[in-house]
């Protein structure tokens, strides 16, 4: 029995590594077979969404246009003072960049206020308050924030529909002044019927801020300014005492600067910065004359872009372009968050929905978890519904029907 111990470890000695290496070959085995498996998963792509190809401008083509018009601003400097040169740096820049020089734009800096604010007018007016420029004439991307936020709310539209809505306040307040000079019990209903609807008018003017934050990073991206600084002056203005309430007119600046940062992670910036590169190598520098006030400085118009008008691409295409992305580099959860808010933006849409369901079933033949081929039907029915003889949405249909009937067998 001695014997037959002693020899026991003897093999035990000389051979240590035997068993466990052959426990690890067995789990490799098994690994390599379950990474197989997973790869053999096909990742369903149609191509129905299109991510914009970058067509840069060739680099010294571009240098050489850069130090031409340098030649141009110093001109320019001559008629401006310094603070007027930096807005209109800014200004230009953002302009040319977006092919917005289809009208006269005015500019100016509003002086011996210390209300921090700018402010844009139908009548292509931009006028930042000197507390506001005084406080980050010195930081360009902070600049280059407020000026496309104002040339933002001018391109949107927002100076009508901020008229329009203004006006209905004026008018319901004024109702409201005269129940409550009539101090009749019957009138306190007709009060607080008043003040529920100036705060819906007012959710509608935050809601404009928050649409010219987005479109003013749009505009920023395509003028090349560092993004990563995109939010330095809400930033600046997150640190001033502000007290809010549902008749705010603007958003708290905490809720901007949560919604800017969204946007960040949306948008295609090489592909924003590469178009905005092309429109300014393929442009003049715009010429600058001073204003009948003598306050303000105009920006001319350019002959060439007179029926030229902005439009703003639609938020839901701008994530269906991010999800897609994400989807072909296989970053299945983030795809999923941006196609998902995509379809809750544009219902009547049904690629984020079919998109939605094959990302559903390729989890599910990953993971084998039946509540995932449940959500790819759910996701493929509601495509179904939008589009119900897309041949796309009709193949995967019938292929997670299949895996679901043969799943009840």
């Amino acid at each position: 029995m001695k014997k037959i111990i002693i020899l026991s470890l003897i093999l035990c000695f000389i051979f240590p590594f035997s068993f466990s290496s052959s426990i690890a070959k067995t789990e490799k085995s098994s690994l390599k077979s379950s990474v197989s498996k997973t790869s053999r998963i096909k990742i369903k792509d149609p191509k129905l969404i299109t991510i914009r190809k970058i067509n840069s401008v060739d680099a010294d083509l571009y240098k050489k246009k850069l130090n031409e018009d340098k030649v141009k601003y110093k001109q320019i400097k001559s008629v401006l003072n310094q603070d007027q040169f930096n807005l209109y740096k800014v200004t230009e820049k953002l302009l040319r960049a977006n092919n917005l020089q289809y009208q006269n734009w005015r500019v100016g800096i509003k002086n011996k206020t210390e209300d921090v604010n700018a402010y844009t007018t139908a009548a292509n007016l931009i006028i930042i308050h000197s507390a506001l420029y005084d406080s980050i004439y010195n930081d360009e991307t902070a600049l280059a924030f407020v000026v496309s936020h104002e040339i933002s709310h001018n391109i949107l539209n927002h100076g009508q529909k901020s008229y329009e809505i203004q006006y209905k306040i004026k008018d319901l307040e004024s109702q409201a002044e005269d129940m409550r000079r009539r101090e009749e019990a019957i009138y306190a209903l007709g009060d607080i019927a008043v003040d529920l609807q100036i705060s819906k008018l007012c959710k509608k003017l935050r809601l404009m801020e928050y649409q010219a934050d987005k479109e003013a990073l749009t505009l920023m991206a395509r003028a090349g300014f560092d993004m990563k600084e995109a939010s330095n002056a809400l930033n600046f203005l997150d640190r001033l005492p502000e007290i809010n309430s549902i008749y705010d007119t603007h958003p708290s600046t905490a809720k901007r600067i949560s919604a800017v940062n969204n946007e960040l992670n949306i948008l295609n910036i090489n592909a924003l910065k590469a178009q905005g590169q092309n429109n300014l190598y393929n442009s003049k520098v715009i010429n600058v004359k001073k204003s009948s006030d003598k306050k303000t400085f105009i920006l001319e118009a350019q002959k060439e872009f007179k029926h030229f008008s902005y439009v703003a691409e639609p938020q839901d295409l701008k994530l269906l372009e991010k999800a897609y992305f994400q989807y072909r580099e296989k970053d299945f959860d983030s795809a999923q968050a941006n196609f998902e808010q995509a379809y809750s933006i544009n219902k009547t849409n049904y690629i984020p929905a079919l998109y939605l369901s094959y990302i559903d079933e390729y989890n599910y033949y990953k993971l084998h978890d039946r509540k995932l081929i449940k959500k790819s039907y759910h996701w493929v029915k509601r495509a179904k519904k939008i589009k119900p003889n897309d041949k796309n949405v009709l193949k995967q249909y019938n292929d997670v029907k299949t895996v679901i009937k043969s799943k009840k067998k």
